[in-house]
């Protein structure tokens, strides 16, 4: 489809559950039984890689390992380099980050606060901007994190940015670590150059992974997988990916020819503008015509 021509890539890596009750699944974190494949997409649309694991998978474990597998099978298609890679805080390891700053040119990972919350009050270079949510505070600071593993591994300490963000706490409760009243969250990159503020905007894209699996689970049929094992079911979410990537192109070509179509429509909505038409036969000038009803004078 032309997607890996591209000249800049941003991958963007999450795991997602599918509440099942399959012979082989096992228990969730969110009590119930379920699979939590790890899934791949590449600039925000296409789905590159699945890779299909048991409910009781934590989505930290073997990362490293999936990760390798999915930038080996890029280099396969003489990809080299990947222009951004963005991952939720599962990635905040020493292994994924090491694998990362070989693979990618610039990478975004999110940090649980148990581990960055003591570099937050070296922050003082905040700037406001605002989200969905309202408004926030943005600053970064540099820090060289896992000292102990680089040592471990005979190999010298990195550098990083860690951007943080803080909101004042509704409660107004004073943190014992911080010191103040606000929540905070942390995002590692070893990106030095790009202004704070457009790094945020830019890694909170990576939230468009949640409409991806809503899409897919929905539009695709990942909710409601045919098989009784883990294996046959995986290659049903291969299946329907295919024909999600598939999808999207479609409705990007003929939205550009008709009106009333956009690129982001779901399945349904398609379906119901496009594909399903009220029309009847009808008799005129002794002849039988096909009228097509429609809003848009200009469909074909």
């Amino acid at each position: 489809m032309g997607v890996l021509d591209s000249q800049e890539l941003t991958l963007d890596y999450d795991n997602t559950i599918i509440f099942n009750e399959k012979q082989d699944s096992k228990m969730t974190y969110k009590r119930d039984y379920g699979y939590q494949p790890g899934v791949c997409t590449v600039n925000e649309q296409f789905v590159l890689y699945i890779e299909n694991r048991n409910g009781n998978s934590d989505a930290k474990s073997f990362q490293r390992d999936t990760l390798e597998r999915i930038f080996n099978l890029l280099e396969t298609k003489k990809v080299k380099k990947i222009k951004n890679f963005r991952a939720d805080a599962a990635s905040y390891q020493y292994e994924v980050v090491t694998l990362l700053q070989q693979k990618v040119e610039h990478f975004y990972i999110g940090c649980r606060n148990s581990y960055v919350e003591k570099y937050f009050p070296q922050i003082c270079n905040w700037k406001v901007m605002e989200d969905k949510n309202g408004l926030l505070e943005v600053g970064y600071t540099d820090i060289i994190p896992f000292i102990n593993q680089a040592r471990e591994q005979n190999q010298q300490p990195q550098t990083y940015r860690l951007i943080a963000k803080r909101r004042l706490k509704k409660d107004g409760q004073v943190d014992l670590i911080t010191q103040d009243a606000y929540e905070y969250r942390g995002i590692l990159t070893n990106n030095f150059e790009m202004d704070v503020v457009d790094l945020v905007h830019f890694y909170n894209q990576r939230g468009r992974m949640e409409r991806q699996f809503d899409i897919l689970k929905n539009d695709f049929g990942w909710n409601n997988m045919p098989f009784s094992t883990l294996n046959k079911n995986l290659v049903f979410l291969y299946l329907t990916a295919i024909c999600r990537n598939i999808y999207n192109k479609i409705i990007d070509y003929f939205s550009q020819k008709v009106k009333t179509l956009k690129p982001c429509f779901r399945l349904k909505k398609f379906l119901f503008r496009f594909i399903i038409r009220p029309a009847k036969w009808v008799r005129q000038g002794r002849k039988l015509k096909l009228r097509i009803y429609s809003i848009d004078h200009s469909y074909p």
